[in-house]
């Protein structure tokens, strides 16, 4: 655990070296380090490298040199000026007693080591200072050295054993021409918790190398196995004073309807209930804690003696945690932060491998790109958008236009109302040759309608239009406003394809998609709606708004085609807004001008500052105070689920004081997404008890029936296993790992009553429920037996209790208002709210709105935070344009740019300029090596074969059985005979090979296989490319992956080692020819 404080001079200089109590008298020879030392490159270039002095240590925060030069432009205040940061580095209880009460030296050479790696990483990494640019702009700039002074303590307030070190940084650093200044820690602060789980995977994997078992906890961090709860409770007392000063602090909340305690107000509670420390000699706490743990009853686990070689399975599991870190990271971002893959393989592959392994794991890591120092991609996420860039251009030019330009100018001559961009709109996708075009349209400008006049033209000519969207609220209101039959994007995705054979390729009448809110498709469903689109020769029409809110998962497929030339229509004028004052500052924010826009919206006294404590109440209150019929025409937006709820529960209040609303009668036990990527639904550690898991497909094997929810009854954290109840009461245990297609939930707890509004949080396409839709309940009793009225003034009988996937209507999110018009909107704006969400809340209404916000400047400050999708592209030039809804430009030739495997960089990029309309024609061998090495799990498993073998005659006479017996008794044996050939293959490869860890030897193995088969120059045929897989199959990490993770991680694996020798072997051909090239001019 890390937390970290400022402090100032006054408050620092007397503090740690008075606080080290006993551990004074303990020499270097008993713990093997000393209690008090310097760390950091900057402490070197001072000169501290001998032993601690208190006197140095109060010149340094003072901002003074040892030789009493100046750290700081000018005189420090000690009383206000942050003379430090202290990173208190804390130790599990279990570790602690371990070490102090159990005596073992090697658990204090442990923690230090484990305080000295982090600090390294924070020094290289995030040691910053300000300086200020010719320009005039301050930047922030790494410096990677700190001044330092390490005060390892043994005990907390209450006496108890509490192992754990302050790391003072001294606020100072050197830049490299000599100079020093102050040490800017926002960095630090911001990487605070990977920090803190490099100090506890640190810890962890030394002590199991000392013989300790660790058993992770529910906080993400461990205790040494066979330290019960009673005997850690014993030696919390200050854990215990916390947390009963907590209890009975949100005991008072609870009565006074206040809102729970925020993380500021939990940590305000360990200061209010700290106390001075005293210092108590060392051999009276020792006798102390003998006499509680005699008095107790307790007993302590026995001190482990023999220490265990880990080294070879650490690489091992360093790079599936890597690979578990990517994937995760990369499910929800496409350009992401290293420190965020990091995290994720240290807390669910805590103590199994050092730091130093898993950070050789990522740099090595085939599907790894590098953005820059802080910042990654993926091949994956690099590939799926080329090949849905390259999907559009190939398109291009490729159909008959629906109609003609006077055809369509007859159809429209009666549409007097449109504006210009609505009639480009219309003309374009009537007219164009492309297959795959897009409507740029600014939030309210009449895209709608203009569909249905384009529908409408379409269907004329006989085509067949279908209409998608993202969310199936928004499928409904597409349905609803154009009258064309309307779906998800998701049903479209998993529904079958049909037989080629039924499709009609001579036909020029190919169906049309229409697919609004476009930029909420992620990278992953654009790239499979197109593939789908080819498949069924259909035409797409992308219609939506890059300047709105993007997708949860990964990318922003509408703004890089765009940028990458498909052709556009650009309507650029809002139809919405009412009232002139409103439409010139929606004008103003859609054009990326938020100053201007939030000065007219401020002087139009649409903008309200209250607290941010008041600022629920304001709202309820102005809502209260509209008449029914407004209320039912007003939009109330919030920027999370949280403040959602609590706005909900405050007009729920005030609406049945008024009577609106009657008691509450049932309470729903409604289920809320957990919202988990696939990489987290892997570990238990993302589940509680009473959570529950709906398995999208039938799992069999594992006794899990498609749709039915099974709550989580226990945890096995050692085993990775849920305890499951089945609806019919059933338990059976359960591995997350091995059941991918699952949602999973929590419970909310909702009481209902007569007049609130709910809405479906999931389609029920057999009772005609979409995920969105608004009811009101008319009737309801005590067992949940209600009546409820739909929109459309439709009444029916509905039993609550067995429909969960409902939630309060009343108040929305700003992302799921997306898409939304009314007159009244009611905006609670918060630190959540970025530029695009701003945008869209602004924009949903006709002629009110109120922003309530506790500061202006702030608001400012925010609402001008992109927090759009990034894409790969934005940094590795998959083409030459900058070209979408927010920066017109005109478009150019795209290129392609691809990854060497390894080291892919502006080197690369500007190397590797094949054009994206070549590569549509002429497929590179890296696309047919993907296509091979898909094959891979089939030819890797020969049970397949002999299940076919077997099954080939529905009533074979015995001789037949016996034939078929034993053809299959043959060919189990030349499976096994290939598969001890591949072993020996690669043991013969791998004596050849220098020391290296698995992976990389892996790709030196197969690139040395290759060479011999083909040379430098040849391109591999694909049974060589099998046999390097399968090569590689009979490696330890492959083998160990199979038995630790599972057969399709091995061979996920052996398709990512065999992709990255094969794109290197491209990369060393191409700067062969290159070198030629040169040679010969």
């Amino acid at each position: 655990m890390l937390s970290i404080a400022n402090v100032s001079a006054a408050q620092t200089e007397n503090y740690y070296e008075a606080d080290d109590y006993y551990t004074r008298d303990l020499d270097d020879a008993d713990t093997g380090t000393s209690s008090a030392t310097w760390y950091g490159k900057g402490a070197t270039a001072l000169g501290l490298t001998d032993d601690f002095n208190q006197s140095t240590f109060q010149q340094l925060l003072h901002g003074e040199g040892p030789n009493g030069e100046s750290l700081h432009a000018r005189k420090i205040d000690p009383d206000h000026h942050r003379a430090a940061t202290d990173c208190t580095f804390s130790a599990p209880k279990s570790v602690s007693i371990a070490a102090l009460i159990q005596g073992d030296i090697r658990v204090l050479a442990a923690h230090d080591q484990a305080v000295r790696t982090a600090l390294s990483i924070l020094e290289t990494r995030y040691a910053q200072t300000r300086i200020r640019r010719p320009e005039g702009e301050r930047e922030r700039v790494t410096t990677g050295n700190v001044v330092a002074a390490i005060f390892r303590h043994e005990t907390s307030r209450e006496q108890d054993p509490q192992l754990h070190s302050h790391c003072v940084l001294i606020n100072a650093t050197q830049l490299d021409n000599g100079q020093w200044r102050s040490l800017s820690n926002e960095a630090i602060v911001a990487h605070q918790k990977l920090l803190g789980e490099i100090y506890q995977n640190e810890l962890a994997y030394q002590l199991r190398q000392n013989g300790y078992d660790i058993t992770p906890t529910a906080t993400g961090q461990f205790e040494l196995t066979g330290y019960g709860s009673e005997l850690l409770n014993t030696f919390s007392t200050r854990t215990q004073q916390i947390e009963t000063y907590l209890e009975k602090w949100e005991q008072k909340l609870t009565e006074t309807g206040g809102a729970p305690l925020h993380r500021s107000q939990q940590k305000q509670a360990t200061l209010d209930t700290r106390r001075r420390k005293t210092t108590v000699p060392r051999s009276v706490l020792l006798t102390g804690w003998a006499e509680t743990i005699q008095a107790q009853g307790l007993t302590l686990p026995g001190v482990p003696t023999q220490d265990i070689d880990l080294s070879q399975s650490s690489q091992t599991a360093a790079y599936a945690a890597a690979t578990l870190g990517l994937d995760h990271a990369a499910e929800r971002e496409s350009v992401f932060k290293q420190a965020k893959a990091e995290r994720f393989a240290l807390e669910h592959g805590l103590g199994q491998q050092w730091f130093a392994d898993l950070h050789q794991a990522l740099q090595h890591h085939p599907n790894r790109i590098v953005i820059d120092d802080q910042r990654l991609t993926t091949y994956t996420a690099l590939e799926r958008e080329r090949e849905t860039m390259q999907m559009m251009v190939g398109g291009q030019g490729q159909v008959d236009s629906i109609a003609t330009l006077e055809e369509v100018n007859q159809r429209l001559s009666d549409a007097l109302s449109l504006t210009a961009g609505q009639r480009e709109a219309i003309l374009l996708s009537a007219t164009t040759c492309d297959r795959i075009i897009a409507w740029q349209g600014v939030a309210g400008s009449g895209k709608t309608h203009s569909l249905n006049l384009y529908a409408r033209i379409a269907q004329t000519q006989g085509h067949d239009v279908t209409g998608y969207a993202p969310s199936a609220q928004a499928a409904n209101v597409l349905h609803q406003d154009t009258g064309i039959p309307a779906d998800t994007v998701a049903h479209l995705l998993h529904t079958p394809d049909p037989d080629p054979s039924q499709l009609n390729r001579s036909s020029t009448k190919f169906p049309i998609w229409i697919v609004d809110e476009a930029g909420l498709l992620s990278a992953k469903d654009a790239h499979a709606l197109l593939q789908k689109a080819e498949v069924h020769q259909a035409r797409v029409v992308l219609v939506g708004d890059t300047r709105q809110l993007s997708a949860v998962e990964a990318g922003n497929p509408f703004k890089s085609l765009q940028e990458a030339g498909i052709q556009t229509a650009i309507l650029n004028q809002s139809r919405r807004q009412q009232t002139e004052a409103l439409k010139a500052a929606v004008h103003h924010i859609a054009q990326g001008d938020i100053p201007t826009g939030i000065q007219q919206l401020d002087e139009a006294g649409f903008i309200q500052t209250v607290s941010l404590d008041d600022r629920v109440s304001a709202l309820a209150q102005d809502y209260l105070s509209l008449t029914p019929a407004q209320r039912k025409k007003t939009l109330i937006l919030s920027g999370t689920n949280d403040d959602r709820l609590a706005i909900t529960q405050k007009l729920r209040h005030a609406l049945q004081q008024e009577g609106r609303l009657e008691c509450d009668r049932f309470t729903l036990q409604s289920l809320r997404p957990k919202d988990l990527t696939q990489a987290q639904a892997r570990y238990v550690s993302h589940y509680a008890i009473g959570d529950v898991i709906v398995p999208v497909r039938n799992y069999p094997r594992h006794g899990l029936e498609r749709h039915q929810r099974y709550t989580v009854a226990a945890i096995d954290p050692t085993h990775n296993h849920l305890i499951l109840q089945a609806p019919n009461g059933q338990t059976l245990t359960f591995n997350p790992v091995h059941c991918a297609r699952k949602t999973s939930y929590r419970i909310q707890r909702l009481p209902i009553a007569v007049g609130d509004q709910l809405r479906w949080t999931r389609n029920d396409r057999d009772l005609g429920i979409r995920n969105g839709q608004h009811f009101t309940i008319t009737a309801l009793n005590d067992q949940g037996q209600a009546q409820i009225l739909t929109p459309d003034g439709n009444t029916r009988s509905l039993n609550l209790r067995g429909h969960q996937y409902i939630d309060y209507g009343l108040v929305s999110t700003t992302y799921s208002s997306q898409g939304k018009t009314a007159d009244r909107v009611l905006v609670a704006a918060d630190s959540t709210l970025t530029q695009e969400a701003f945008y869209v809340a602004v924009s949903r209404a006709k002629r009110h709105l109120t922003i309530y916000t506790p500061n202006k400047d702030d608001l400012l400050r925010i609402a001008q935070r992109s927090r759009a999708n990034q894409n790969a592209s934005d940094y590795l030039p998959l083409y030459q344009v900058t070209h979408h809804g927010q920066t017109p430009q005109t478009p150019t030739t795209a290129t392609n740019c691809r990854d060497d495997g390894r080291r892919i960089g502006e080197r690369l990029a500007r190397q590797l300029t094949t054009a994206i309309r070549r590569d549509s024609r002429t497929k590179d061998p890296a696309s047919r090596l993907t296509r091979s090495t898909d094959r891979l799990t089939a030819s890797l498993n020969p049970s397949n074969h002999v299940t076919s073998t077997t099954r080939q005659s529905p009533d074979p006479t015995l001789p037949e059985l016996t034939r078929q017996f034993a053809a299959a008794l043959r060919q189990r044996r030349q499976q096994w005979l290939l598969t001890q050939q591949d072993r020996q293959w690669y043991e013969h490869y791998a004596a050849q090979q220098p020391p290296a860890q698995p992976y990389h030897q892996d790709q030196m193995i197969a690139h040395q296989y290759l060479q011999e088969q083909c040379g430098s120059q040849g391109q591999p045929t694909q049974a060589q490319l099998r046999q390097a897989a399968r090569i590689l199959f009979q490696g330890p990490l492959a083998r160990q992956l199979r038995q630790q993770e599972s057969r399709t991680a091995a061979v996920d694996y052996v398709r990512q080692q065999v992709n990255a020798v094969m794109q290197q072997r491209m990369y060393m051909r191409q700067q062969q020819r290159h070198l030629r090239v040169d040679m010969e001019r």
